[in-house]
C-alpha cells in the first residue's frame, strides 16, 4: 500500500492511528539501520522507557519500537 505523504502534516508527538516513519536498529540494539514505516497502533511505557508499537501495512508485521532508539523519526497525522 503506498500512502500519499502530502495529505499528511508532520507533528511531533504520536498518537494512535498516526503514520510513523524512521530508522530503527536491526534487531533492536546492532549498528545497522533500518527503515521502519507503517500505523501507530499502542503507545505505552515500559521499564526501558516509552516506546510505540507499529503495525507495517497491508498486513505486515506489528514491532514494538523504543522511542529511545529511533533515529530520524517523524511522525504525520492527516490533515
Amino acid at each position: 500500500m503506498q500512502v500519499n505523504l502530502s495529505e499528511y502534516r508532520e507533528v511531533k508527538n504520536a498518537r494512535v492511528g498516526d503514520i510513523y516513519s524512521g530508522k530503527y536498529p536491526k534487531g533492536g540494539n546492532l549498528n545497522i539501520l533500518c527503515n521502519r514505516f507503517g500505523e501507530v497502533v499502542n503507545l505505552g511505557k515500559g521499564p526501558g522507557g516509552p516506546f510505540e508499537t507499529v503495525q507495517a501495512f497491508d498486513g505486515g508485521p506489528i514491532r514494538s519500537l523504543s522511542l529511545s532508539k529511533a533515529v530520524e523519526r517523524k511522525i504525520y497525522r492527516k490533515r
